[in-house]
């Protein structure tokens, strides 16, 4: 990566989570896709870190979907629960 040019960025975004400080960036990479292994969108509470919610993997759809998966998400995080007519990939790291 460009370091001299996207460095700043990334350790502005690493403040908003001051944990990511202590344990770094495992890998940087610069690109307009973001495939999951199964190409199913990442989206709901972490399993293991109550309250952290993902919208991820939404490949280059990201923009067109954000706000209706921001809409999704704002309810899910008020309601503690995905609203009844949503089918979407939850987070299942096992």
């Amino acid at each position: 990566p460009d370091w001299d040019r996207m460095g700043p960025y990334l350790e502005n975004a690493m403040m908003r989570v001051p944990a990511s400080m202590h344990i770094g960036a495992k890998k940087f990479f610069c690109g307009p896709e973001s495939f999951t292994p199964d190409n199913g969108p990442v989206v709901g509470e972490a399993p293991e870190l109550r309250n952290y919610y993902v919208a991820a993997g939404l490949n280059s759809i990201g923009i067109l979907t954000g706000g209706g998966i921001g809409k999704i998400l704002a309810e899910w995080i008020q309601n503690k629960h995905a609203p009844h007519d949503v089918d979407i990939t939850g987070i299942n790291i096992n």
